[in-house]
């Protein structure tokens, strides 16, 4: 075999190594987006009762113990409004503090925006709460 013939077929091996990899990449892509989707949100009380006018805390784990992209929390407000609480998360879970307004059930809507490949995908949740007795 001459030195021609080698360079030829290190530059076949190369090209076939470099679609490969394409290929692996985008699997892993498309694993993690599988896995942003199929993603649920756990709100984890302090307390089962909440106090009018001091912050009360929730523990909110995402369903799965790997770390993800960077991601965003919001508070979601009335006509789609959304108040960004945390950014540039990567683990699983993460802690949100409210403070109750009224004397009355407290329902607290949140979401976790992930930037993932271009796409925004957006996982909502709520979690309620009694007032004190």
């Amino acid at each position: 075999m001459n030195e021609q013939s080698k360079e030829l077929e290190l530059n076949d091996r190369i090209a076939e190594l470099e679609k490969m990899n394409k290929k692996l990449s985008d699997s892993l892509n498309k694993m993690m987006e599988n896995r942003i989707y199929n993603t649920q949100l756990i709100a984890i009380p302090e307390k089962t009762e909440v106090t009018m006018g001091v912050p009360n805390k929730l523990n909110i784990v995402m369903h799965t113990f790997l770390p993800y992209p960077n991601y965003k929390v919001y508070r979601m407000k009335g006509n789609n409004e959304k108040e960004i609480l945390k950014e540039n998360l990567t683990k699983p879970s993460f802690d949100l503090e409210f403070i109750p307004r009224a004397n009355e059930k407290t329902i607290v809507n949140y979401s976790v925006v992930i930037d993932f490949n271009g796409k925004k995908i957006e996982i909502p949740s709520q979690v309620s709460y009694e007032p004190e007795k």
